[in-house]
């Protein structure tokens, strides 16, 4: 049994991913912004017989990461399974494009998950094992309209 980190595991694929993670026998650690859906998926999944613990993260700022891997190590035991999941989708004409915008999109969809598995490293080294999945997109090979910031930020991760 190994010890996972998803993040964005709040809903969608990162609570899938989860939860196929802990019917494998994983014990998982949940981080997502959104403390409410966290316990819900934390209590289906211990529900179910498995091991989770659910960890309020922003992984846009790398000081909350670090107290995020701290406490889900804690918690589970060292991460060696890592899925850098955590996204987000805004979309602007790219004539006037706020900067804010393609700020906030490079930072959740692609500068998380330098900052995750920075975090995570130093266990699997420790533990001479370990697998990172980084999440991507179809939009990090083929652009459309109005996204600009995502696809860049997706092609970065691919």
């Amino acid at each position: 049994m190994r010890t996972a980190l998803i993040t964005g595991a709040g809903k969608g694929i990162g609570a899938a991913i989860a939860l196929s993670l802990a019917e494998a026998g994983h014990r998982v650690a949940l981080a997502a912004r959104t403390a409410a859906d966290l316990d819900q998926l934390a209590a289906r999944i211990r529900s179910a017989g498995g091991t989770a613990a659910p960890v309020v993260c922003d992984v846009t700022d790398p000081d909350a990461v670090a107290q995020a891997v701290a406490a889900a190590g804690q918690a589970l035991g060292p991460i060696t399974i890592l899925v850098n999941n955590a996204g987000a989708a805004g979309s602007h004409k790219f004539l006037g494009h706020p900067d804010a915008l393609w700020d906030r999109m490079l930072a959740v969809n692609l500068t998380s998950v330098y900052y995750v598995t920075k975090a995570v490293l130093p266990s699997m080294l420790a533990a001479e094992w370990g697998r990172i999945i980084n999440v991507a997109s179809v939009s990090a090979k083929v652009g459309a309209r109005y996204v600009a910031a995502y696809t860049a930020a997706k092609h970065g991760v691919l």
